[in-house]
């Protein structure tokens, strides 16, 4: 976890009007907590000179009277829930381990004050309609700041993108935060976090043929053409009235092997991380 040390360094160098010696003197000591390795003893003991609630429920609280570090620890037992996203079940680790640390200011910090450079990190909106309130990440060194109209009100560290190989196998939602470069995965009301996610669109599909003979092999090749304004990774998905979608990805073949005759349609879409909320294209081949 080299990277996120050297980040914490950074981030705690802040001016000490910001919160005093406590925070400034912060980086030596959280810097030694390492995310997927270290133990709730090995928290315990690094941060003994804060305050500490019960780590009841998989997470504890060690605070002081300018901030408060939220620790999160693994629950040991891989989730079965694919649409699942806390950092206490997703992550294939022994229980106890660290999963994430949360960093709440009692005070936000005025950005001018910060002493780090946030241009170097992927700016978004937290709220619809919001202005004033920004997620900035980097989901490569696994470090995000959410700001609001006073200044910096949490700092968050999370595992990096390389280490998404340890998420739980069926946390599919947790391995879309990795996949798509949002930070939000859907738009949500404004009292919410949002995800002022850009749709992914199927623009075309290309069909070999509009219409095939009823016969033991009847194949059309299919070609889908999309487009995501954010570039996220895309999952294709095909609905067919009849036969079988054979392969994956924007390439594959629907094979109407032994179909009757009739007319039948094809429909593709395409999923960016946030469902399949974009253009589809329908098209419709005769089988005679």
């Amino acid at each position: 976890m080299k990277s996120l040390s050297v980040i914490v360094v950074l981030i705690f160098t802040f001016a000490v009007s910001a919160s005093g010696q406590t925070v400034s003197g912060l980086a030596a000591t959280v810097r030694q907590i390492k995310l997927l390795q270290s133990t709730r003893e090995d928290v315990k003991r690094i941060l003994r000179d804060y305050g500490a609630s019960d780590d009841f429920g998989h997470s504890q609280v060690f605070s002081n009277e300018d901030l408060s570090i939220e620790v999160t620890y693994s629950s040991g037992a891989c989730t079965d829930n694919a649409d699942e996203e806390d950092a206490s079940e997703v992550w294939n680790v022994k229980e106890w381990v660290v999963t994430r640390i949360e960093i709440d200011p009692e005070e936000p910090i005025a950005l001018q004050d910060a002493g780090f450079d946030l241009s170097t990190l992927k700016k978004e909106p937290r709220y619809l309609h919001a202005t004033d309130a920004w997620v900035f990440h980097n989901k490569a060194t696994g470090f995000a700041v959410k700001t609001d109209e006073d200044g910096i009100e949490r700092l968050i560290f999370f595992p990096p993108r390389a280490n998404s190989s340890k998420l739980c196998r069926m946390s599919s939602a947790a391995k879309g935060f990795y996949t798509r470069k949002g930070w939000f995965s859907q738009a949500k009301p404004d009292d919410n976090p949002i995800c002022l996610n850009l749709h992914a669109d199927v623009q075309t599909m290309n069909l070999s043929s509009f219409e095939v003979e009823a016969m033991s092999n009847s194949i059309v090749t299919v070609s889908t053409v999309a487009t995501d304004p954010e570039n996220d990774v895309l999952t294709y998905n095909y609905k067919v009235s009849a036969g079988k979608i054979v392969g994956t990805g924007a390439n594959v073949t629907w094979d109407l092997t032994d179909v009757a005759p009739g007319t039948y349609t094809i429909t593709a879409g395409v999923d960016d991380g946030a469902g399949i909320v974009g253009k589809t294209v329908t098209k419709t081949v005769i089988v005679k």
